[in-house]
């Protein structure tokens, strides 16, 4: 109901800016839809209205004239692309000026024939194009909310040459009522009431200097400003104070300033005004807390990322410095064997005491030169993240104004709303938020408006079940992907042990893409399950933090190596899956076959790669695959395959999975890891793993 009475409004206030007439001209039409139309809040009644303000006027020419121009513009920009043509909103408010000048040059001389039209065309060009700009932040104070509506200059500005141009344009009506002094009236006791004192004086000087404009009486401006100076002084006593400061100084300011004030009509205005004060709604009239430019959560937010930038640049250049001190001393310093080692005739224990000292001194060689080139990579990294990260859309205020509004009608406060797109375009969304009244909203149902604002399915990261409380709380919004998975998994115990040495996970790194990951740990038991089952949180934990898979791995690589001296080995058998491509890449170090069943059909993707931590320099197999709608991948520790009594045991194994009917992932795992037990009697020689993962579109 409050943002039906909202849209009333905003059109009543298109009636009264479109009646504004200067020098026989109507200069404000075409810069409030314009104004409108930027903020996507342009209409066809808002057309309506405007046209009827001006023929209220009795100028049916005017009307043809403006109503003209207004279709030319807005096929002109619906039908270009805006971002092509237009970088931003003074080039499109320059070109309804020229427009508007084109036009009202040729017509302002044909119909007056005199040559002061053309100046008088120029002026309202300029107008025009100037207004273009002061309106819009106008209409973007509107809708971002009471608390934030003066939060900057502009946004002041914006409001009171709303408020200017439709007071200029109201009908002079003196009798029996004053009806410019009541709206002015009004006006001055609801802002100073609401708002801070300094928009009650702003509100006086304002309505007094058009009321002294209007009814050419100049003292109207001496009596508002003395008027909104009073009821600042009694604000703080609530709507009774404020009433008693409007009537006692009306009365007094008539008595001993202006005796007109006192006459029947005015008399009746001033009550008129106190009595539509008195019955406005309490909730209307609730007192906005200011949060000025410089101190919202959203100019913090932009604040803390440019020296979040800045940071961490400077530590990427670090990382980059130090590579190449480490090159530099790499290149000025060749590590050899000792002299009095190499020159020295040896046999026996000596040449094996040679030998390890060759291989010890290789292997560090290899693992500085491993580390010096994995240093520049991390600094790499970390200096393309700063590019990364979160630009400022175009039209974040826009956006943040139609959140704020979508929001704020199930009694959602919104502080901040910023929408971005990530490195790879997709639209993320970050909003800040409270609870104005007593109800519950989740995260999932904040997520369904904001996908009616995008016209995109959004999802809510994490605290979909979450309830927005009293207290500020953010959440994040990223658009949903056109792939789900469903997934299960089996897990057998080599006989005699009591836990199983492979690990796996099934987790999601961005916003966009899902891991799978099997792990199966050198040996059997808890042993290999504690050194498998860090190797996979490990991973996790580098491809979370943005790490690309091949620096990703070749860290955990050399990890391990450096760890365990070469002693110890874990296959990883790694599959990411883009969620909105479908495509997925199949990433393997000693791991098992895994299997691709689409439909009747199945792959082999096979490995000829060393586990991790064999080599000092990873060497990995990796293909991609495109997924597709009902797409099926069985991923399976060595232990299956080794339990298989045929020879060809990929080819059984591939037979098997085709033959099993259903798209239930759990119960293919089960049917598989049934018939795998059956073959070894129900005692599995080495610890078994099958995780398969189903592939489906939204």
């Amino acid at each position: 109901m409050q943002y039906r009475i909202e849209k009333i409004g905003i059109h009543i206030l298109a009636f009264l800016v479109a009646r504004c007439q200067l020098f026989g001209m109507y200069p404000f039409v075409v810069p409030f839809f314009m104004a409108a139309y930027l903020q996507e809040q342009s209409s066809i009644g808002l057309f309506a209205m405007l046209v009827l303000g001006i023929l209220s006027r009795l100028e049916a020419v005017a009307a043809v004239k403006y109503s003209l121009i207004l279709l030319v513009l807005l096929v002109t920009l619906n039908r270009t692309d805006r971002q092509k043509i237009f970088e931003n909103n003074y080039q499109i408010a320059l070109a309804s000026g020229v427009l508007l000048w084109a036009v009202g040059m040729p017509y302002g001389y044909l119909v007056t024939g005199k040559d002061i039209s053309l100046v008088y065309a120029l002026l309202e060009g300029i107008i025009a194009s100037c207004g273009i700009l002061v309106f819009e932040q106008g209409f973007v104070a509107l809708r971002v909310g009471t608390s934030r509506m003066f939060a900057t200059n502009e946004r002041f500005v914006g409001v009171f040459s709303l408020l200017v141009a439709a007071l200029f344009g109201c009908p002079l009506i003196k009798s029996p009522v004053n009806l410019l002094f009541v709206l002015c009236g009004y006006l001055l006791l609801y802002n100073t009431y609401r708002f801070e004192g300094s928009v009650g004086m702003a509100t006086g000087s304002i309505t007094g200097l058009v009321l002294a404009v209007q009814t050419e009486h100049i003292s109207w401006l001496a009596v508002m400003i003395l008027l909104s100076s009073v009821i600042v002084i009694l604000r703080e006593l609530g709507r009774a104070g404020v009433l008693l400061a409007f009537l006692a100084g009306y009365i007094l300011l008539g008595f001993l300033y202006d005796r007109s004030l006192l006459t029947p009509d005015m008399l009746v205005s001033a009550l008129l005004v106190l009595v539509l004060f008195v019955g406005t709604p309490a909730k209307w009239l609730k007192r906005a807390v200011q949060f000025k430019d410089g101190k919202t959560g959203y100019s913090q937010d932009l604040l803390m990322q440019e020296v979040t930038k800045s940071k961490i640049n400077d530590f990427g250049q670090a990382f980059l410095a130090m590579e190449k001190m480490l090159e530099l001393h790499e290149q000025e310093n060749t590590p050899s064997i000792p002299n009095g080692l190499s020159n020295m005739y040896l046999s026996g224990d000596g040449i094996s005491l040679l030998n390890a000292v060759e291989s010890q001194s290789n292997r560090l060689l290899e693992m500085r030169h491993n580390f010096v080139r994995q240093l520049g990579q991390i600094g790499e990294i970390i200096m393309s993240f700063q590019g990364e990260l979160w630009s400022q859309s175009v039209k974040a205020e826009l956006f943040e104004g139609r959140v704020t509004e979508s929001f704020g009608r199930i009694g959602v406060f919104v502080t901040k709303a910023v929408l971005v797109k990530n490195k790879d375009d997709m639209l993320e969304v970050y909003v800040g938020c409270s609870l104005d009244k007593e109800q519950v909203v989740t995260g999932d149902m904040l997520a369904e408006r904001i996908s009616r604002l995008l016209s995109k399915k959004m999802v809510c990261l994490n605290r979909g079940d979450d309830t927005v409380g009293r207290e500020e709380s953010r959440f994040s919004f990223a658009e949903e992907g056109n792939f789900m998975l469903t997934t299960g998994v089996v897990r057998k115990n080599r006989v005699g042990e009591e836990l199983c040495g492979d690990n796996f996970s099934v987790t999601k790194v961005d916003v966009q893409k899902a891991v799978l990951m099997l792990s199966d740990g050198m040996g059997t038991g808890e042993s290999a399950y504690l050194k498998s089952g860090q190797i996979v949180e490990l991973l996790e934990q580098l491809l979370s933090a943005g790490f690309c898979r091949e620096l990703a791995i070749e860290l955990l690589n050399s990890f391990i190596s450096f760890l365990a001296d070469g002693s110890i080995s874990t296959t990883l058998d790694l599959t990411m899956i883009d969620l909105y491509s479908g495509m997925a890449d199949f990433i393997k170090l000693g791991a098992s076959t895994t299997f691709i069943k689409r439909k009747d059909r199945v792959e082999c993707i096979r490995s000829t790669s060393l586990p991790v931590g064999v080599l000092e320099q990873v060497e990995f197999d990796t293909c991609a695959r495109r997924l597709y709608h009902g797409d099926i991948i069985i991923m399976i520790s060595d232990g299956v395959l080794d339990s298989i009594i045929f020879e060809n045991k990929e080819t059984y194994l591939a037979d098997l999975i085709a033959s099993v009917k259903t798209n239930n992932v759990q119960l293919m795992a089960e049917c598989i890891m049934k018939e795998i037990e059956t073959m070894q009697r129900g005692s599995l020689r080495d610890d078994s793993t099958i995780l398969v993962t189903g592939i489906w579109e939204r």
